[in-house]
């Protein structure tokens, strides 16, 4: 990037045992490590690790932002009137645009077709 900084995105779904969510943040002067729902850990070169206890709950944690969308888009659809904060069709694009970016990469994995031409037969992961 422009700024200097690096980036680095790399997504697993298949595992032969239930594994927790982890997602881990690399930086200049830290590294953050998230596990589940469970704990926030920083480790940092000149101290010991900092944990954060997260109070997990059995709750779908996707439940409420997706209750408060959709009084957003319902009061939308009533009054007519858009809040500025509200996502729209053209930032669902714009973020479809940087997903294709992403996967356009020289850097993202792919596997080779059955037929082993590595051309588009809709079987590509990425």
């Amino acid at each position: 990037m422009e700024s200097g900084t690096t980036v680095a995105i790399d997504s697993g779904f298949g595992a032969v045992a239930n594994l927790a969510r982890r997602f881990t943040v690399f930086g200049t002067n830290a590294v953050v490590e998230i596990v589940g729902d469970d704990r926030i850990t920083i480790r940092r070169a000149d101290a010991e690790p900092e944990t954060i206890r997260l109070d997990g709950t059995d709750e779908d944690r996707h439940l409420a932002p997706m209750r408060r969308y959709a009084e957003v888009v319902r009061d939308a659809v009533e009054s007519g009137d858009i809040p500025s904060h509200a996502p729209t069709f053209d930032d669902g694009a714009a973020c479809d645009e940087v997903l294709d970016q992403l996967r356009a990469s020289p850097f993202a994995s792919r596997r080779e077709d059955d037929d082993g031409d590595d051309g588009d037969d809709g079987d590509e992961i990425g």
